[in-house]
Order: C-alpha cells, then sequence, then structure tokens
C-alpha cells in the first residue's frame, strides 16, 4: 500500500445543511471533493475549481460546504439546492467555486485524473485492484477542522449491473456502477475513490502512474442485508452491512464537466478575464 501524499488530504470537503451545523460539527450531511479543470486561453496555473458530491446528499439539503482555511480554522459556503448542478443520469452533483486558493488550505485534483473506459482497457484495471476512498468518518471527522479519513480496500466488481438507490424519496437506478470492498459507511457519500498502484503484481495493460492520483468514481451508498432477529411475540428486521460500496464511475464525472454548457461557462469566464488583464496591462 502506497503511502498517501499529504496535500491529498487537502482536495477532500465537508457538506452540512446550514452554516449553523457545520461550523458546529454536526454529526450529519457528507463529503466530496475538490476538482481543476484547466483553463483553454489563460496561462497556467489558473483553473476552474469545482466541487463534487452526490446528487442525493444535495436533494437531501446538505448544500453548505465546510473548508479549511489557511489561518487554521474553517469557514463556511452557504449555498442553496438552486446554485448546484445535479445529473439527470447519474448520482452526481458539482458547483463551480470562486477563487479560493488564497484563503482556503486547498487541494483540487486535476480533472485529467478521472478515469475514462479507455484508461480503464489501457491499464486492465479490474477486479483485485487496491482502492482508497478519502472522505467523512462521522465518528471522527473533526469539529474544529475538516479532518478527512482515508479507507483502504479493493475493487470487487466490474460496472455491468446498477444500484438503486433512494434521491428525494424515490427509488434512482445509478447504471454502471462499480462494487469495492472498502467498508463504506453514511458519511462517506460524495468521496473520491482512488485506484491505487502496486509493484508486487504485474498487470497485462500499462503500469499505473506512481506520481499522480487516479480516480476510479465517486462513493455513493454502502450496501446493506436485511437480517431478522426473533423477539418475544414478533421478528426485528435490521440491516447488515455487506462491506460493499458503489462506485459511479470517473468518466461520468468527466462528461458533466464538459459538458457544452459547462464549457461555454469556462470560455466566457475566461474571456472576461482575458480583457480584464489587458485593460489592466497585465500579461
Amino acid at each position: 500500500m502506497p503511502r498517501i501524499q499529504d496535500r491529498v488530504l487537502d482536495a477532500a470537503v465537508y457538506l452540512y445543511d446550514s452554516k449553523d451545523e457545520a461550523l458546529a460539527g454536526e454529526a450529519a450531511g457528507g463529503s466530496g471533493f475538490l476538482v481543476g479543470v484547466k483553463t483553454t486561453i489563460l496561462p497556467p496555473p489558473a483553473s476552474f475549481i469545482y466541487a463534487v458530491t452526490n446528487r442525493h446528499i444535495i436533494e437531501s439539503g446538505a448544500t453548505c460546504i465546510r473548508l479549511n482555511t489557511m489561518a487554521g480554522d474553517i469557514d463556511v459556503f452557504p449555498f442553496t439546492k438552486a446554485d448546484w448542478e445535479v445529473s439527470l443520469t447519474d448520482d452526481l452533483a458539482i458547483i463551480s467555486m470562486p477563487d479560493i486558493a488564497d484563503v482556503f488550505k486547498i487541494h483540487s485534483i486535476p480533472a485529467d485524473s478521472l478515469i475514462s473506459e479507455q484508461f480503464v482497457i489501457d491499464h486492465d484495471i479490474g477486479v483485485g485492484d487496491e482502492v482508497m476512498m478519502l472522505g467523512r468518518f462521522l465518528n471522527r471527522d473533526g469539529i474544529q477542522k475538516n479532518t478527512p479519513t482515508a479507507r483502504f480496500g479493493h475493487l470487487a466488481q466490474m460496472p455491468g449491473e446498477f444500484i438503486t438507490v433512494e434521491i428525494g424519496g424515490k427509488p434512482f437506478d445509478q447504471k454502471d456502477a462499480f462494487l469495492i470492498e472498502a467498508r463504506s459507511i453514511s458519511g462517506f457519500s460524495g468521496s473520491p475513490v482512488y485506484v491505487l498502484p502496486n509493484r508486487n503484481y504485474v498487470r497485462n495493460g500499462k503500469p499505473l502512474p506512481e506520481d499522480v492520483a487516479v480516480i476510479l468514481g465517486i462513493d455513493f451508498c454502502h450496501l446493506v442485508n436485511g437480517q431478522s432477529a426473533q423477539k418475544p411475540n414478533h421478528n426485528v428486521i435490521f440491516n447488515e452491512h455487506t462491506g460493499m460500496a458503489g462506485v459511479v464511475p470517473a468518466w461520468k464525472l468527466r462528461e458533466m464537466l464538459n459538458s457544452d454548457k459547462n464549457k461555454a461557462k469556462r470560455t466566457a469566464s475566461e474571456e472576461a478575464e482575458q480583457l480584464r488583464r489587458k485593460n489592466a496591462g497585465i500579461a
């Protein structure tokens, strides 16, 4: 298992129902992470930063983002449901973030790290590959600041079957979901799931890169089994954790970020910034 770079922890964000709950560190809400999309007009290192989470988290009301500041405390973006863009086909939601690099202790994962279907083929990603998800462990998530937790496991099943979850009180079929065995629990929904390189075995495809993150997808559910226990005069039904989690493939997020609408918004923003720099005499 490779040592995880500390800066990767700064890509995690926490989501809450309200600003007050976020500041108080209430044990509710979900996880998310930051993704950076390269600019096409402005010179690097300029990029667009998006926060990513699940649609079901936003639909449940956890729309406010809490981040760690450079000063060592926390601050909150009190977004509303209307601010977020939710996918109609996948359990995903995104929001474009303002320029926050100088104030907040953040690290955005490059959008190039989101795997494609071709990447899966080229690198022979499959059952048994090691994975890690990084998100909010509600039992010890950090009250004074965000303290994300890593959970490790393995890829257990490739996409094919759908997984049904509840969004807005209605069943929703997430198609083409990965299945991982990583002991996901409530609070980790919206976490990035990384596929990790391993030098101990040889794969048929290209080796996985060791110097950049490789995001398999986004955690969106944990699977349970219904069990019954005998009580006097009746049975009690309870859920037993299977240790399995569903993951939305990363290429679904890539498609969402690169929709015609979002590309048009980025182009308009770049052109406006380019004009501002020209008028201000900035090279």
